[in-house]
């Protein structure tokens, strides 16, 4: 079941529970940290407050381009509900914390594992893709790339597996033909009986999907432009339109970029075997130096203040008297 057949979950409630607890803990002089507790709370009620469901695993976090998309930091979330059936759905956040589900609702027996934008005026509309993931003992664990429009009609299933699809990043210059990418396990397609490998695809303006470099799982990001340049990165390298990679010299796993007083546009990230709520800056050269602890979960520049989101909610941390 996919695309216009997802079945939606009725009900949503914006009811908090016990305020997070701030642990980021920025070791660069001057930036203060602001918890937002709702983030992850917005799931199914019904019951009292005694019977919500835990707060959702958050997956992805990404900052709307804003237009028609409004001015929210937009949360991938799964969660299940009081049967323990998996459901997962969209949240938006605002800038001042206030956490609500995206118009779809909750989708039943699926969740969204990742989200990204489309560039403005993108050849096939300004659109959210969200990768959904199949719960395996209803769906089968098929996964799928759905794209949605501002007004959260389903735009037709990208990349269909009977595996994992992962993250997906949209060229947004022209260098790539405009084309999406999407990060994909070793599957099967929707036939089910042939076999497709694992690997970053590539889907045209046509509409066709091709292999364009080996498989990467992490959070995946065109280049910010200036010194990051406009190349796709992913997983520590970064890699031209002709499929050629260059590593950073520091292996990136979650990350973005931050603009704002004090972020200077520079990365930042986990890094592959340190503590993963260690969020390091990373230059554009590749010099990585500690900027926060007790940050695990995900990571996106957003209004000018980096966000950090887990299963204690989200953190904003901005620079003082900013």
């Amino acid at each position: 079941m996919r695309g216009a057949g997802i079945v939606l979950a009725c009900g949503m409630s914006m009811t908090l529970a016990a305020a997070a607890q701030a642990s980021v803990k920025v070791k660069e002089a001057g930036f203060g940290v602001t918890p937002f507790n709702q983030c992850g709370y917005d799931g199914p009620q019904s019951g009292p407050q005694s019977q919500r469901p835990p707060r959702a695993t958050i997956n992805d976090l990404q900052c709307s381009p804003g237009g028609a998309f409004g001015d929210y930091v937009y949360v991938a979330v799964r969660t299940v509900d009081r049967n323990f059936d998996t459901i997962g759905g969209v949240e938006r956040v605002t800038f001042t914390g206030a956490s609500s589900l995206a118009p779809p609702g909750l989708v039943s027996n699926y969740y969204a594992t990742n989200i990204s934008f489309t560039p403005a005026g993108w050849r096939g509309g300004d659109l959210i893709e969200v990768t959904m993931k199949g719960d395996p003992s209803s769906t089968g664990g098929d996964s799928f790339v759905e794209p949605f429009d501002a007004a959260w009609a389903a735009q037709g299933t990208r990349g269909f597996r009977f595996g994992t699809d992962a993250a997906t990043a949209v060229d947004p210059t022209g260098g790539f033909s405009s084309d999406l990418f999407f990060e994909a396990s070793d599957g099967y397609d929707g036939s089910g009986s042939t076999f497709v490998p694992g690997g970053i695809y590539r889907i045209d303006s046509a509409g066709v999907e091709s292999l364009f470099g080996p498989p990467r799982f992490d959070e995946m990001r065109f280049g910010r432009g200036g010194a990051w340049g406009s190349d796709l990165y992913v997983d520590g390298e970064s890699f031209s339109p002709n499929g050629t990679s260059t590593p950073l010299g520091t292996v990136f796993r979650e990350f973005d970029w931050a603009d704002g007083p004090g972020f200077n546009g520079d990365m930042f990230a986990h890094v592959a075997g340190q503590d993963p709520g260690t969020v390091f800056r990373i230059t554009p050269g590749g010099t990585a130096t500690v900027f926060a602890t007790g940050a695990p979960g995900q990571i996106a520049g957003c209004n000018g203040s980096l966000w950090i989101a887990n299963q204690s909610g989200c953190f904003v941390v901005t620079k003082k008297g900013h």
